[in-house]
C-alpha cells in the first residue's frame, strides 16, 4: 500500500472513530439558566449513520389531569373507553422501545385536577407517575396553582407548597421561561427556563411557556405573587440563548389557548391543517419554523397533528387517552432539522373490554394494538386509590344512561351540573314550599368528564367535579344578568353553562334572556342567581365585572364546595337523568 492510500485508510478511521465518540449522546455541564441533559444511548451509532439523517421521536402527553382510569370515548373514536395510567405507561414504553435512545419523552402540563385519590395526594400520584415512566423534560398548567399549600387549606403558609413539592420530587428537568416570583426568582429553585437534551448527538433545546390567564382559570389564591411574562416574550429572550449554547433542534413545551376553528371531531382524519387561534396564533406570527422545530401543547384538550401556519404543533384531547407522536430527521453534520417534522397520528391507549372503539382497529391510521400495563404503574395507582376506598364504596345514586361531557356550548353533563348548583340555592317560602333559585351559570370547564351508566359514588362526583370552592348566592338585576352573559360571550369568548333560563342572539344583536316559562326576564327586577365563588372572584375574568358590587349582594350559601352540594342533591334525587340541551340559541362556544 503506497503512502497516499495509507493517509487516506487513516483518515477515514479517524472520522470513524470521531463518530463513535460524538454520536454517543454523552451530556456536557450546566450552562446559565439552562442545564444540559443526555438521554442514555443503549446502542452506539456507526460510521455508516453520519451519512444519513438521525431521527429523533418525541411522544408526549398534556392535560392528564389525574385520569387513573379509562375514560369514555364517542363521535369517530367511539363508543368505547381509552385509557388508564397503567396502560398509558405501557404505550408509551413500547413507542419507545424500538429506539430508546433516540426518543424523548415530554408532558405540557395539567396532571393536578382529576380523581378524587389524585386529588387527596395533592398532586404526589402525578410526581410518582412521570418519575416511574421516565419522562425527559415537562412543563406545568395552570392547574398545578390549585392545591395551595400541602395539607388542609384552612391556614396556608405557602400557597404553592403542592406545586413546589413536585417539582422537588420531580428527576427529570421542568422547564418554564414565562412564570417566576415577583422578585424575580423562580417558582422553584429546580425550573430552568429551558434545557438541552443530548440524544443521541443532537443537541435539542426544550423551552416551556404557560398561559398568562392563569390567576383566572384556576384558583387565584395558587398564583398570588406571582409574575406572567407574554410568551411570545420570553420566547424571544430563551431562543437565542439555547441556539447559541448549540441546540440544532428547538421545541417548546406550551400550555396555551389555541385550536382549529372549523368544528372538526377531534378523531376526523384526512381535514387539512388549520391555521390555529388563541395564545398559539400569537407564536405562529412571531416565529417560523425556523425558529421553533415543534411545539407540543395542552390547555384546550383538543387533537392538534401538525396543525399551524409556520410551526407545527401536536396536542391531545387529555386525561391519558392517546399520546402524541412526532418524528425530526435530523443532519448529524450540522445538527439541524432536515425536511419537515412529520407530526404522525395519535396513538390511542386501547384497553382490553368492550366495546372496542373504533381507534382500536387498523382503520385508525395512529392504532398500535391494545397497550400491556405497566405492573409498577398499576401498584402505584393501587396504593393511592386504597386512601379513598371508603369514599368510592359510598354510591350516592343510579346514572339511568351515560351522562357525557364534551367541550362543546352544552355538555349534557354540565348542563346537570349547572341545574344542581340552582338546587342548592332553593329555600322554603312562607307557605312552606321549597323554591329553587331563579337562576345559575358557572363555567362549563368545572365539569371534567363524562359519568356512565349504574352506580354513581362519592368518587365518581369528586373525578367528573374536582374543584373544591364553594357556591354563592348572587343578588342580579336583570340587566346585569344579560351584561354580564355580554362580557363573557363577546369580550372572554366563553359562554357559561346555565340553569333557568333561556338565552338567545339574532346575527350579533343584542342577548335577549327569558325565564323558564318562557318569559323575558325584568331588566330591573332582582333574581337570585347561583354560582361559585370562583366566578365571583375572578374566573373567566369575571373580577372584572363583579368588583363593582357591594359586598352585601353576594351570600355564602351552607357548603364547603358545591361538590359537596351536589352529593346531598344527587342523593335526594336517587336517579339521574341526562337533562335538556337547548338552552342557547344562537351563540356557541368551540
Amino acid at each position: 500500500m503506497n503512502f497516499a492510500a495509507r493517509s487516506i485508510r487513516f483518515c477515514l478511521l479517524s472520522a470513524m472513530v470521531l463518530c463513535l465518540v460524538t454520536c454517543s449522546g454523552r451530556s456536557g455541564s450546566s450552562v446559565g439558566t439552562g442545564v444540559t441533559a443526555s438521554v442514555e444511548s443503549s446502542t452506539v451509532q456507526g460510521a455508516d449513520s453520519a451519512k444519513s439523517p438521525i431521527t429523533i421521536r418525541i411522544l408526549s402527553t398534556n392535560d392528564i389531569h389525574g385520569s387513573l382510569g379509562s375514560s369514555m370515548v364517542d363521535g369517530a373514536a367511539g363508543p368505547g373507553r381509552l385509557g388508564g395510567v397503567e396502560y398509558l405507561a405501557g404505550l408509551i414504553a413500547s413507542l419507545r422501545q424500538p429506539a430508546p435512545e433516540r426518543t424523548i419523552v415530554v408532558d405540557a402540563g395539567d396532571c393536578f385536577q382529576g380523581d378524587y385519590a389524585v386529588n387527596k395526594s395533592e398532586g404526589a400520584f402525578c410526581t410518582d407517575f412521570f418519575n416511574l415512566v421516565g419522562y425527559s423534560v415537562r412543563t406545568i398548567g395552570n392547574h398545578e396553582f390549585d392545591y395551595l399549600d400541602v395539607g388542609p387549606d384552612n391556614e396556608i403558609n405557602d400557597p404553592r407548597g403542592a406545586l413546589k413539592r413536585m417539582i422537588a420530587n420531580s428527576r427529570h428537568p421542568i422547564v418554564l421561561a414565562n412564570v417566576r416570583e415577583k422578585a424575580g426568582d423562580p417558582l422553584h429553585p429546580a425550573i430552568r427556563e429551558y434545557v438541552i437534551l443530548d440524544v443521541s448527538g443532537v443537541r435539542i433545546g426544550i423551552t416551556g411557556v404557560l398561559t398568562p390567564d392563569t390567576p383566572s382559570v384556576s384558583r387565584r389564591a395558587g398564583s398570588v405573587g406571582v409574575e406572567f411574562e407574554q410568551p411570545v416574550d420570553a420566547l424571544r429572550r430563551v431562543i437565542p440563548k439555547m441556539r447559541s449554547e448549540g441546540a440544532g433542534v428547538v421545541l417548546v413545551l406550551s400550555h396555551l389557548t389555541g385550536n382549529c376553528t372549523d368544528g372538526r371531531d377531534l378523531f376526523a382524519t384526512g381535514a387539512a391543517a388549520c391555521d390555529v387561534g388563541g395564545e398559539l396564533s400569537r407564536i405562529q406570527a412571531a416565529f417560523t419554523n425556523q425558529d421553533i422545530d415543534l411545539i407540543v401543547s395542552g390547555h384546550d384538550h383538543v387533537m392538534l397533528r401538525g396543525d399551524g401556519r409556520s410551526i407545527p404543533i401536536v396536542e391531545n384531547p387529555g386525561h391519558g387517552i392517546v399520546v402524541g407522536n412526532a418524528e425530526i430527521d435530523v443532519d448529524p453534520a450540522t445538527g439541524r432539522r432536515v425536511g419537515a417534522v412529520r407530526v404522525l397520528e395519535h396513538v390511542p391507549v386501547c384497553i382490553p373490554g368492550e366495546p372496542v372503539p373504533k381507534v382500536c382497529s387498523s382503520e385508525w391510521p395512529g392504532f398500535r394494538g391494545v397497550a400491556v400495563p405497566n405492573e409498577s404503574v398499576r401498584q402505584l395507582r393501587l396504593s393511592v386509590e386504597a386512601a379513598v376506598a371508603s369514599e368510592c364504596a359510598d354510591i350516592v345514586a343510579t346514572a339511568a344512561t351515560d351522562i357525557t361531557f364534551s367541550r362543546t356550548t352544552e355538555p349534557p353533563l354540565a348542563n346537570l351540573a349547572v341545574d344542581l348548583l340552582r338546587e342548592l340555592g332553593t329555600v322554603v317560602d312562607s307557605s312552606g314550599k321549597a323554591v329553587l333559585a331563579d337562576f345559575a351559570f358557572m363555567n362549563r370547564g368545572s365539569t371534567r368528564a363524562s359519568m356512565a351508566a349504574g352506580p354513581v359514588s362519592v368518587c365518581d362526583v369528586a373525578r367528573i367535579w374536582p374543584f373544591s370552592d364553594p357556591p354563592v348566592l348572587v343578588s342580579m338585576t336583570g340587566a346585569e344578568i344579560a351584561r354580564m352573559l355580554t362580557f363573557l360571550v363577546d369580550d372572554v369568548k366563553k359562554a357559561p353553562v346555565i340553569s333557568g333560563m333561556k338565552v338567545s342572539r339574532v346575527a350579533g344583536g343584542p342577548i335577549e334572556i327569558r325565564d323558564a316559562g318562557g318569559t323575558v326576564i325584568d331588566s330591573n327586577k332582582q333574581y337570585r342567581v347561583v354560582t361559585t365563588q370562583y366566578m365571583v372572584e375572578g374566573g373567566d375574568r369575571l373580577d372584572e365585572f363583579f368588583a363593582t358590587f357591594p359586598a352585601g349582594r353576594v351570600h355564602p350559601l351552607p357548603f364547603d364546595s358545591y361538590r359537596d352540594g351536589f352529593i346531598k342533591a344527587i342523593r335526594a334525587r336517587g336517579v339521574l337523568n341526562a337533562p335538556d340541551t337547548s338552552r342557547y340559541s344562537g351563540i356557541t362556544r368551540d
